[in-house]
C-alpha cells in the first residue's frame, strides 16, 4: 500500500501535478493527543513525500490497524490508496517503486524515534486534529490547491474546519480507495 504512485483519478490533475504521486495518507492521528505533533515533526523532514493526515472514519478500519482502533489503542496507518494492481494477480514486485518504499521507511523510522522519546500516556484519548490535517494538506498540495478544489467542484470550500474536511473527504471517497 506504499510502493506505488498515488493517482487522484482526475486525468488533468494527475498530468498537471506530477508531485501528487508522492502523497502518503496517514490515518490514526486522532487516536492520541501526541500523534499529530509527532507526525507533523516527522513530516517536516520527510524527503520527497507529501504527508496527508486524515481521519480513519473517512477511510474505515480496512487493515490491521482495526484491532488497535477497536481496542482503544493509539495507532497510525500509512497508505497511498489502492494501487492499480492492489490485491490482484498482477500485484507483483515489478510495479513497486523501491525508492518510494525507502522514503516511507525513513518517515516511519523518524516517527518511531519521536514516539520513543514522547512518553505516551495511556490516559490521553482521541482528539479532533482538524487544524493539523488542514495545515499538512495545504502543505502537501501547495499552490495548486485552489485549482484542485475547483476541478473537484469545491471552489467555495474554505478548508478551515472539520466540516470542510468532511466535504472534501466525501468528494474524494469515490476516487480514492483504501
Amino acid at each position: 500500500m506504499i510502493g506505488h504512485d498515488f493517482k487522484m483519478g482526475i486525468p488533468l490533475v494527475d498530468f498537471l501535478m506530477p508531485e501528487i504521486r508522492e502523497l502518503l495518507f496517514v490515518l490514526g492521528s486522532e487516536s492520541h493527543t501526541l500523534l499529530p505533533s509527532v507526525v507533523e515533526k516527522a513530516a517536516s523532514s520527510a524527503r520527497h513525500l507529501r504527508i496527508v493526515p486524515t481521519l480513519t472514519r473517512y477511510i474505515g478500519d480496512t487493515s490491521d490497524h482495526h484491532a488497535f482502533a477497536a481496542g482503544g489503542q493509539p495507532y497510525l496507518f500509512f497508505s497511498k490508496g489502492r494501487g492499480h494492481h492492489s490485491h490482484q494477480p498482477e500485484d507483483t514486485i515489478e510495479w513497486i517503486n523501491f525508492n518510494r518504499v525507502k522514503r516511507v521507511l525513513d518517515f516511519l523510522l523518524k516517527i518511531v524515534g519521536l514516539l520513543d522519546k514522547a512518553h505516551m500516556n495511556r490516559g490521553r484519548k482521541s482528539i479532533d486534529p482538524s487544524e493539523f490535517e488542514i495545515r499538512l494538506l495545504r502543505k502537501a498540495i501547495g499552490l495548486p490547491f485552489p485549482f484542485l478544489l475547483k476541478l473537484m467542484g469545491l471552489r467555495k470550500l474554505s478548508l478551515r474546519s472539520r466540516g470542510d474536511l468532511d466535504a472534501l473527504a466525501a468528494k474524494l471517497s469515490d476516487r480514492i480507495k483504501f
